[in-house]
């Protein structure tokens, strides 16, 4: 279903787009990409979708101040560790849901978005976050948001894996690196059980660098908003969404697009990590047409359980000291 061809200006609240995918995957390219489009607003991360979810939080806006302030102050502990520059109130949300008529969580979430919207932008007729990891929880969303649109972005696990261990977040082993990568595919995959292909769509990293302004345009069908031009060699506007100020691993969003870090498994992973990764995501990469080489057994068909629970040991060493250099770094 495309959204809604009126006019901005006759529409109630935007049609909901979430991009989601594998931590690593491009969701922020595609999301920053996706905002040239007329009529289109994805927000930067918020995070807190399906971590604060509640039974009877459809009667939110019924909560007393106290109860409400509380959980807007669990809101902004996932607005600020995503670099938002303005943060919910409980009087902004209240005026929120009475001039929208947009009540409840949802209107919880709408919110937010709106928080970050440019001053005299257009009122968006999509609008949406870039949460990746979103991607393992579908099920609340199509809960929340019945009509919402999905993209879904898809990247060489080998190549994801590679650009994770370097940071100061997320899996610190290349093997618990490869079955996050399993899971949220897999959480894709249970997706398009239940999700209509009208409302679903989903990009290869590789064909967005490979060829962007193809890739582009069938993102733009996809939402039924023609872009205003080519895109090709399209430098983005600085970064997506503020982030490459914020956080280095972004920093690459504030150049062109190119193919430089497709296969940068080859040059960054150890034949150890890349023999591992190519064992536990086999069955995804030959799903998704990556070269993959002759069938090798996942450990976890093999039952190498000592081999995992070593790989645990080494990833939860890693976020451990990980979680403290972010806690004692100096404030600048």
């Amino acid at each position: 279903m495309a959204p809604d061809p009126r006019p901005l200006g006759e529409l109630g609240e935007p049609r909901v787009l979430f991009v989601l995918g594998s931590p690593r995957s491009g969701t922020t390219l595609v999301a920053g990409l996706l905002d040239l489009l007329p009529g289109v607003w994805i927000g930067k991360e918020t995070g807190f979708i399906p971590r604060l979810f509640q039974e009877g939080m459809e009667s939110l806006h019924e909560w007393d101040t106290s109860r409400l302030e509380r959980t807007i102050a669990r809101v902004n502990v996932h607005l600020r560790s995503q670099a938002w520059t303005s943060l919910a109130t409980v009087a902004g949300v209240r005026q929120f849901w009475s001039e929208t008529g947009s009540t409840g969580y949802e209107g919880l979430i709408r919110y937010a978005w709106s928080l970050d919207v440019p001053s005299g932008r257009p009122r968006p007729a999509v609008a949406g976050d870039q949460s990746p990891g979103y991607v393992l929880a579908i099920p609340l969303l199509e809960q929340l948001f019945p009509r919402a649109l999905y993209l879904h972005v898809v990247r060489d696990p080998r190549d994801v894996v590679s650009s994770i261990l370097p940071l100061h977040f997320g899996a610190h082993s290349a093997a618990m690196a490869a079955l996050d990568w399993n899971e949220s595919v897999a959480g894709w995959w249970a997706a398009e059980r239940r999700v209509p292909a009208s409302r679903r769509f989903e990009v290869r990293y590789e064909d967005l660098v490979a060829e962007p302004e193809a890739v582009f345009r069938a993102m733009a069908g996809f939402l039924g908003i023609p872009p205003r031009g080519p895109i090709e060699r399209q430098t983005l506007s600085g970064d997506a969404h503020g982030l490459a100020r914020n956080w280095p691993h972004h920093a690459r969003l504030a150049e062109p697009i190119d193919d430089r870090s497709v296969g940068r498994h080859r040059r960054d992973l150890s034949d150890r990590d890349r023999a591992l990764v190519e064992a536990i995501c086999y069955t995804g990469l030959v799903t998704y047409g990556y070269e993959a080489g002759p069938f090798r057994p996942s450990p976890v068909l093999e039952e190498k359980v000592l081999l995992l629970t070593g790989e645990r040991l080494r990833d939860l060493c890693g976020r451990a000291l990980g979680s403290a250099r972010r806690r004692w770094r100096p404030k600048a």
